[in-house]
């Protein structure tokens, strides 16, 4: 089955804030297509069943740092749809963070 991913005005505020956007897309291709095909595989987040979240690893580029980021979510099994709430990035701190 697959799930229409619905950018809400939160998510699309942080993700502006946060800035890059062609790197942010590249950063969140993979967890995307995770959400759009099998959203349930993401984590439940404790006490708060109806929502999940999705996460990245930071990683390198020739032109500096991808941070980690993560997705918080809710899916609506009955509509096909993955609501995106809200995203969060941290930027690693050390070279041990990175991939």
């Amino acid at each position: 089955m697959k799930y229409t991913l619905v950018e809400e005005a939160s998510y699309t505020e942080e993700v502006e804030r946060i800035g890059d956007t062609r790197r942010m897309d590249e950063a969140l291709h993979g967890i995307m297509w995770g959400l759009a095909t099998n959203p349930s595989e993401f984590d439940p987040i404790p006490n708060l069943d109806s929502l999940r979240i999705a996460k990245t690893k930071p990683w390198f580029w020739h032109g500096g740092v991808i941070p980690a980021l993560s997705v918080l979510f809710q899916v609506d099994e009955n509509a096909c749809r993955v609501h995106l709430l809200a995203i969060k990035a941290e930027v690693p701190q050390d070279d041990d963070e990175l991939l």
